[in-house]
């Protein structure tokens, strides 16, 4: 495993300490024409929403988790020029697809590079609260940095991944992270052994902008002084799923359960199969289950299936971009 991934044993992260992100990624000496990367899922152990902001983003303290379900990437180098091929899920390439708004975002920034193309296929379900678009934009950015042979400094990584979304600068890393602002300022969180999850996929859609206004209108937001997943994130540390499944949370349920009745039916499902807890990943449809290992997330998955469109069973945490 990647060192800047290793798994730490110190205590996790309190309200107000600041970590330093770094990166041990590194382009090879001799870069190939062609580079094949693995995105990996996010979800949201806890989400924790404040107040909306005079730039018209919410305030929010998320504990963030890559999982065992990835988009592929391959990148390839062209003489000039951008290029986007979408396989799976109906997605169609777009100009506002994350994997080239993050080329460009590095094109622009240095003169005299080649172009490139790029070939998506879609593991991730799209618009389900699991970032896949943060995470392919992840990818562009780190192959593209091997692939121009750019071996730009994390910090200048980081910088250019929050330009392109407020997710990004998490799926560049993945792993288990607090993240904070609009969740790109990130600390990485002790997690002890590997969490089982059940990701239960609707067929409905929520966009993330209705989600938050109703969750305004309905009078939901809170300050966020005071406000810290201190429970989760010490459960973490210890490895004890039990205490992680109790605090599991999402502010932004009750807003999403409102314009969307069949998740409140759906979260029981899960906990009435025996989930050790459940919760909303993000501004959903998504919600998962948590485990006590695969066989356990197999029986939950057999006896939740007809309630969702798309059942899926992965494991967290994972890298957030690996290549091979």
């Amino acid at each position: 495993m990647d060192p800047a991934h290793e798994r730490r044993t110190a205590e996790p992260p309190k309200r107000g300490e600041q970590v330093q992100v770094t990166s041990t990624l590194r382009p090879p000496a001799d870069p190939p024409v062609v580079l094949r990367a693995h995105a990996a899922a996010k979800i949201n152990l806890a989400l924790l929403v404040g107040e909306r902001r005079p730039d018209g983003f919410h305030e929010i303290v998320t504990v963030l988790q890559s999982i065992g379900l990835w988009d592929d990437l391959e990148v390839r180098l062209a003489p000039d020029g951008l290029g986007l091929e979408v396989e799976g899920e109906g997605l169609p390439p777009s100009e506002s697809n994350l994997v080239l708004v993050a080329a460009r975002e590095l094109a622009r920034r240095s003169r005299d590079l080649p172009g490139a193309s790029f070939r998506l296929r879609k593991g991730i379900p799209v618009a389900a609260g699991l970032g896949g678009g943060s995470a392919d934009g992840a990818a562009a950015l780190l192959a593209l940095d091997r692939l121009w042979q750019l071996n730009l400094p994390a910090v200048n990584l980081h910088a250019m991944a929050t330009e392109v979304g407020s997710d990004v600068p998490f799926c560049v890393r993945g792993g288990s992270r607090v993240g904070t602002g609009r969740g790109e300022r990130l600390q990485e969180v002790p997690t002890k052994g590997l969490l089982w999850w059940l990701v239960a996929i609707s067929s409905e859609s929520l966009a993330t902008a209705e989600v938050y206004r109703r969750y305004d209108e309905l009078g939901l937001a809170r300050p966020l002084e005071g406000r810290w997943p201190d429970a989760l994130l010490d459960a973490l540390a210890a490895g004890d799923l039990e205490r992680v499944g109790r605090a599991l949370d999402n502010d932004l349920e009750p807003a999403a359960f409102d314009l969307l009745p069949v998740l409140r039916s759906g979260k029981e499902r899960l906990l009435e199969a025996g989930a050790l807890g459940a919760v909303m990943s993000g501004s959903g449809p998504t919600l998962l289950a948590l485990a006590r290992d695969e066989e356990h997330a197999g029986r939950i998955a057999r006896a939740a299936r007809g309630a969702f469109t798309r059942v899926e069973i992965a494991r967290g945490p994972v890298p957030g971009v690996t290549f091979g």
